[in-house]
């Protein structure tokens, strides 16, 4: 049971640090929005829907379809207060807002993310 909470605590660290290098380039901070933010942008959404998920049932190697969905509930509550600060929105009211239908999206994702993780980490995937 460690192993599981810590792979979901390493899941949504992961997800708020993608974020987080997201903002750092943010062109709304001042600079340009270029073709390359634009493609660095894509890359780390892309990223973000599946990787922490795919981490944390790596890390768990079992049960990673759970640990994909509470790597996406994690995600969605951890999103708000990294981006919406820096953005000057108030991160409760947007988390009760539009947190029930990211964290619906999100799940899908990161579940799939979690349970090819978990097939990895067993050796069981063939690619």
């Amino acid at each position: 049971m460690q192993r599981f909470m810590v792979a979901i605590l390493l899941g949504v660290l992961l997800s708020a640090a993608i974020y987080a290098l997201q903002l750092f380039v943010d062109p709304t901070a001042g600079g340009r929005f270029t073709l390359q933010v634009s493609i660095f942008h894509g890359f780390c959404k892309t990223i973000e829907l599946v990787v922490p998920g795919f981490f944390a049932g790596w890390v768990a190697k079992r049960r990673g379809f759970t640990a994909g969905i509470l790597v996406a509930i994690g995600s969605v509550i951890v999103y708000p207060l990294v981006a919406y600060p820096f953005w000057g929105f108030d991160p409760l009211r947007v988390v009760l807002i539009n947190g029930a239908a990211t964290v619906a999206f999100n799940a899908i994702t990161q579940s799939i993310g979690g349970i090819a993780g978990e097939a990895c980490s067993r050796g069981v995937a063939t690619l």
